[in-house]
């Protein structure tokens, strides 16, 4: 168990990544995740520079509505913000849909996609 803690630890702590947990009564009840990625220089203004995606949102079922959700991608937002990011990116599920909007993303259909071959 301590080697995968380890492992774990090691991943969400890389130095591209940052991760916000929010506590209430000393205990944890939701989080998210930064991933910063660095393009290739280009000629494109547009195109250069950092972006971020987030992710692994969750908050515990029983503390949902209080918003802690959109405080955490607040907080992951303004540190996007702090850096730069020419964007910031997600893949939502369709109920989260919602919270997102609030924050100030949109849908926008400009990426392809390739599924991972069937095995």
């Amino acid at each position: 168990m301590n080697r995968l803690w380890h492992r774990w630890r090691s991943r969400i702590c890389a130095p591209f990544r940052t991760v916000w947990v929010a506590f209430a009564g000393g205990a944890a009840v939701g989080m998210v995740c930064m991933t910063e990625y660095t393009r290739m220089p280009s000629p494109l203004v547009s195109a250069a520079g950092s972006w971020g995606y987030l992710g692994h949102l969750f908050v515990r079922p029983e503390r949902r509505g209080r918003r802690i959700g959109h405080d955490l991608v607040s907080q992951a937002l303004d540190h996007a913000d702090g850096r730069g990011y020419s964007k910031v990116v997600l893949s939502p599920s369709p109920p989260s849909i919602p919270l997102y909007t609030r924050c100030g993303f949109s849908i926008d259909n400009d990426m392809m996609v390739r599924p991972a071959p069937d095995r």
